[in-house]
């Protein structure tokens, strides 16, 4: 369990005691028997302690749903670092403070204090934009490196295609090549002359040559 959830688990906790004392305490002072009527008659407010423990609790139903949303939306996007770590704390224990210091009836103390868990939803938030803004940077320059390692790569396999379709041109026109010689050779073997006879410009000399002793 993360620090930002054990906050929220146990400013829940505190808000069920808060409602729990101020409910006791209005029935303390309005008696039990009006608790457990329909309470449709008009009532006067409460006052002294009963009424500022009412006032407290509402103030804190007011501020929670606030803080329990900008952890959640902590937790649930996995952003944390020390803002969002302080801000829990400084709500959770800036309430208390501040419950304490309402009942006990501190006016200006109290009115000081209550900016302590404002301040903390701000740094929760703050933290959570902070986070956001980083992993952003982050996936941005991974997407950047990931594209050039993708461009280079496809340079490289144009290259390798290159190669490889240049290697095949010449493999084929040693093919051709061999191919024409070999056409070539048994072509002229087949017009090759019989044995014995003779061809070219001394055929006819060869054949038959001249008698130099016959006299004309």
């Amino acid at each position: 369990m993360s620090p930002e959830l054990e906050f929220l688990v146990s400013s829940v906790l505190f808000g069920l005691a808060q409602i729990i004392i101020s409910s006791h305490s209005a029935s303390f002072r309005r008696g039990y028997r009006w608790t457990a009527s329909s309470r449709e008659q008009n009532v006067p407010p409460l006052t002294g302690m009963a009424g500022r423990i009412e006032r407290a609790t509402r103030n804190y139903l007011e501020t929670f749903p606030f803080f329990a949303a900008a952890v959640l939306l902590v937790l649930v996007l996995d952003l944390h670092n020390w803002m969002t770590l302080y801000g829990a704390a400084l709500y959770f224990f800036g309430r208390i403070l501040y419950f304490i210091l309402y009942v006990w009836g501190a006016t200006l103390m109290r009115s000081l204090v209550w900016n302590v868990p404002t301040l903390g939803i701000v740094l929760i938030l703050a933290g959570y934009g902070c986070a956001n803004g980083f992993q952003h940077r982050r996936h941005t320059q991974v997407l950047r490196i990931r594209v050039v390692q993708y461009r280079s790569q496809c340079k490289a396999g144009a290259k390798t295609v290159g190669a490889r379709l240049s290697n095949s041109i010449a493999i084929a026109q040693r093919f051709i090549a061999i191919y024409v010689l070999r056409r070539s050779i048994l072509r002229h073997g087949s017009e090759r002359p019989s044995k014995g006879a003779t061809t070219g410009p001394f055929s006819d000399f060869r054949s038959s040559p001249p008698n130099l002793f016959s006299h004309q």
